[in-house]
């Protein structure tokens, strides 16, 4: 995603690929880098960026769950009854 907002970075010379890859993976991992290209990025690369650490930091599992929905109720019935012991 952050290859579609952030094409001036892209055009600039001396930065590439490589460099929003590395801020993405950092921001996932909230390792703490950067390559000096995070005050350069766009409103919605930032967004990006600050969503990657939410969930990285979170954990994606539990986003999912989160973001998922209700769990489906099974419709199991246990048996009742009163068990004479002795």
């Amino acid at each position: 995603m952050l290859t579609i907002t952030e094409e001036a970075i892209l055009n600039t010379e001396g930065r590439g690929i490589l460099d929003l890859i590395f801020e993405e993976v950092s921001a996932f991992g909230t390792v703490g880098l950067s390559t000096g290209i995070t005050p350069l990025l766009s409103t919605p690369g930032k967004a990006i960026v600050m969503a990657s650490m939410f969930i990285g930091r979170v954990g994606t599992l539990t986003v999912a769950f989160a973001l998922g929905g209700k769990l489906s109720q099974t419709h199991i019935k246990y048996p009742e009854g009163h068990t004479m012991v002795g």
